[in-house]
Order: C-alpha cells, then structure tokens, then sequence
C-alpha cells in the first residue's frame, strides 16, 4: 500500500434516533465516499505531477548539459553505404 493511502480514514456520519427503548442508526456514506475521493484524486495529482516535472527535469538536464551518449544514427548509417556503391563505380575491387 502506498505510503499516502497509510494513513487515510474514511468518515462516516451516524444518526441516532428514535426512542431510548426503539434506537434507530442510520449511516450517510455518501458525504464519506465523496470526502475519499477527492482526497483520493488530490493524492494522485501530486504523485502525477511529482513524476511529470522529474521527467522534465530530466529532459532539460540532457538538453542543457550537451547529453553526448545519443548517437547520431543518420551520420554513421549513410556513411558505410554511400561509400561502398561510390567505391564500386569508380574503381573498386579490379576483376581479374
């Protein structure tokens, strides 16, 4: 269980009534069930946003800082191609 959720009660209203030898106790879940969901949303909110600027930060760190691990993949695939058609009509391998 997530640590937020540990500690979160549900509130439940009871009326009593009636007479002292007839008592009736009748609940309202209603107002509790409300009262949980927007604490509910409030806490899922947060975590979303915590996540959501870390993945921003992250993104800015590696744009900012010159991330230099990526790998250009356009440069070093049209390199070895280009150069084996180019080598292959003007003068490659000679045939024997």
């Amino acid at each position: 269980m997530p640590r937020p959720l540990k500690n979160l009660s549900i509130p439940v209203t009871a009326t009593i009534g009636g007479s002292y030898t007839s008592p009736k106790v009748s609940t309202d879940l209603t107002s509790g069930v409300s009262n949980l969901t927007r604490k509910l949303v409030a806490i899922q909110k947060n975590q979303l946003i915590s996540q959501g600027k870390n993945q921003i930060k992250d993104i800015m760190d590696g744009l900012i800082g010159g991330n230099t691990q990526q790998k250009d993949s356009v440069s070093s695939e049209t390199k070895n191609p280009v150069k084996d058609i180019l080598g292959g009509f003007l003068g490659g391998k000679k045939k024997d």
